[in-house]
């Protein structure tokens, strides 16, 4: 698994062996408690659509549900701002 990938994972508190509802789960929680990142928390959902997760599906329903509430576009899935949050924690 590439340093993205763990970035990704890192900035949702979770690992490689938890499963994309858990994945999902620390995703709202995250949001909840900082609202403030949610767009890095969203960005690192997103990059999680390509790890071969058990249930990848539900994190790719989940990321075209934020994307259809308007509440994030592609352009605002910034690797940049995603590997800064997890090399901040």
């Amino acid at each position: 698994m590439s340093d993205q990938y763990i970035g990704s994972l890192h900035a949702l508190g979770v690992t490689k062996f938890d499963i994309a509802e858990t994945c999902i789960n620390a995703y709202e929680l995250q949001v909840e408690a900082d609202p403030a990142g949610a767009k890095a928390y969203f960005s690192a959902l997103f990059k999680l659509q390509e790890v071969p997760l058990m249930g990848r599906e539900l994190i790719q329903t989940k990321v075209a549900v934020e994307q259809s509430l308007d509440r994030y576009t592609d352009g605002e899935c910034d690797p940049p701002v995603l590997l800064q949050l997890a090399n901040d924690r």
